[in-house]
Formats: C-alpha cells, structure tokens, sequence
C-alpha cells in the first residue's frame, strides 16, 4: 500500500467521522429553524408563541456551535489573520501549523477538568433552565464531551501535519516542478 493510499484512508475516515457531528449541528438548527417559524406564526396570528422557544433557541445555539467545533478543527478551518503568512515557506508553515494545532489542542485539554467541575456543580446544585425545567447538567457534560473531542482533533491534525500524512493549505496540490 502507498502513502498516497493510506492518505486517502485517513482522510475518508476523517471525513466520514465527521458526518456525525455534522448530522447532529444540521438536524438541531433545521429544528431552531422550525420553532422559530412556528413560534412567530403562533406569536402574531394566534396570539400564542412557543413556550420556551428562547431557552430551545439558546440550546440549539449551543449545539450547534459546540458539534461543529471539532469538525472545524479536524478540517483545520478555524477563522486565522494571515499578517505573517507570507514571511513562511511552506515547509515551515506546515511546521507553524502543526505545532499551534497540538498546543490548543493540549490547551483545551486543560479546559476539560475546569468543565467537568462545574458540570458536577450543577449536577450538584440541581441547576434546570427557567421555563422547559431542562436540567442544565445535561447542557455541560454535551459541552464537555465536544470540546474534549475538540481537543483530540486538535492535537491528532497537529502531529498529522508534522509528520506529513495530510495535505497543508499553503502546499501545491501538484508538483509544479514538471
């Protein structure tokens, strides 16, 4: 087997890894989307919205945003400034890149406990949002379990790159040499 086709394997496993959290992120906000059209119908024609429609809102949000977080970072699509890109060779953006990637990766790590402390305090405390009484424990152990995924994409994408084994951005696709 080449290197091209273990590669190709990496990345589809990846890929198809990734289809997870994107089903959950897109199914959640096509729900927001639902409740936001019913709660505006109920609102202005009938005279009665959605009870909890904000706090529902609030947790979709939440989803949504914290299902994509490793899908962003495994794909390395994170929002980047470009001030210095241009001062790098390749290689050695390729060595940036990968080295920033392992440290946020190790720095979320550093998160997860903080997470599952307050995760337990709520837990503790009893903590349910407002109106829904959904316990808020639930909503915290959902953020502690992304972000640690999150923090695993991290730090795989970083030695990845470090070791050559997927494509970097600022590298020709093909040899331009022939």
């Amino acid at each position: 087997m080449t290197k091209n086709q273990d590669n190709n394997k990496i990345v589809l496993a990846a890929e198809m890894a990734a289809r997870i959290p994107l089903y959950v992120g897109s199914l959640t906000a096509l729900a927001m989307v639902f409740l936001t059209v019913g709660d505006v119908i109920g609102r202005y024609f009938f005279n009665a919205p959605i009870d909890g429609a904000t706090e529902l809102t609030r947790l979709g949000m939440a989803v949504v945003i914290f299902t994509a977080l490793p899908v962003i970072s495994a794909k390395g699509e994170h929002i980047c400034v470009d001030l210095f890109d241009s001062f790098y060779s390749p290689k050695m953006a390729r060595i940036r890149d990968g080295i920033i990637d392992i440290l946020f990766g190790v720095g979320l790590l550093f998160l997860l406990p903080r997470i599952h402390i307050l995760a337990l305090r709520v837990l503790d405390y009893g903590e349910y949002t407002e109106y829904l009484h959904i316990p808020l424990y639930y909503v915290n152990f959902f953020f502690l379990f992304w972000v640690g995924l999150s923090a695993i994409c991290l730090i795989l994408r970083g030695i990845l790159l470090l070791l050559k084994l997927i494509p970097h951005a600022d590298e020709p696709l093909i040899n331009e040499s022939l």
